[in-house]
């Protein structure tokens, strides 16, 4: 299953701010600028994380048909219209490289294994938007230079929001809960550190390093070795992105 869905975990707020940020502003429809019109994303969503893993370390891995799929991370922004539209213009991809650069489970009994990463940007369409927090516009300084914190375990308090996700799109849930764990994230929220359990991840066999997407592996006490395909959950604020 690779559908993502964008619930959201915060309330939107600011003023709606039109299309994706490249043309002026001609409020009386005459011609004249009046003023820049700027992205102004609300929201960021961890949309999509792959990577394949032998428990020690997050790498690329083979498709069937031999192209090389690296280990990524995608984070999309919205703006506010996007929720109230629904225009694809209205939101923009950040896609990065994780590297690990060392294992910490964070004391937590949850996790089953986890991993430091250093994550570099690999490509964005997201253009300068109109936020004094962010000094080049768009946070691509931001997001390599911060020290990213990523762990795997149990579905626990997601369990039944994920639940509601698969039979939305009309699976049988019992079918899937076996195959179905959770990725966390360390994100700054309130100027703290913390851990957020940001939506469900699959995980598939691998044969010869090539993804085989007949395999589902099952899991319930430890990390499966595999490819690793984890989807969205939840949107945050903006502001609540590592810096």
């Amino acid at each position: 299953m690779t559908t993502s869905l964008l619930p959201v975990l915060v309330a939107c707020t600011g003023t709606t701010t039109g299309d994706s940020g490249t043309e002026p502003v001609d409020s009386a429809d005459t011609g004249t600028v009046v003023a820049p019109w700027f992205f102004d994303p609300v929201v960021f969503v961890i949309e999509e994380t792959w990577a394949a893993t032998d428990g020690t370390d997050l790498t690329d891995f083979s498709l069937a048909d031999g192209t090389l799929r690296p280990a990524s991370l995608t984070l999309t922004f919205l703006t506010e219209a996007w929720f109230t539209a629904g225009d694809p213009a209205e939101q923009c991809t950040w896609v990065g490289t994780p590297t690990v650069t060392g294992l910490d489970d964070r004391g937590d009994d949850s996790i089953w294994t986890g991993f430091e990463l250093s994550v570099a940007l690999d490509e964005t369409d997201c253009a300068d938007w109109d936020r004094d927090t962010w000094t080049d516009g768009v946070p691509t300084t931001a997001l390599e230079s911060a020290a990213w914190w990523t762990g795997y375990g149990p579905l626990e308090e997601l369990q039944n929001l994920v639940r509601v996700q698969y039979q939305d799109h009309g699976l049988e849930w019992n079918d899937w809960l076996p195959h179905v764990f959770a990725q966390s994230f360390e994100l700054t929220l309130d100027d703290q550190a913390t851990v957020v359990k940001t939506g469900p991840v699959l995980a598939y066999g691998l044969d010869d390093g090539v993804l085989d997407e007949d395999t589902l592996l099952t899991t319930d006490v430890a990390l499966p070795l595999g490819v690793l395909h984890g989807t969205a959950l939840f949107a945050f604020e903006l502001e609540k992105l590592p810096r």
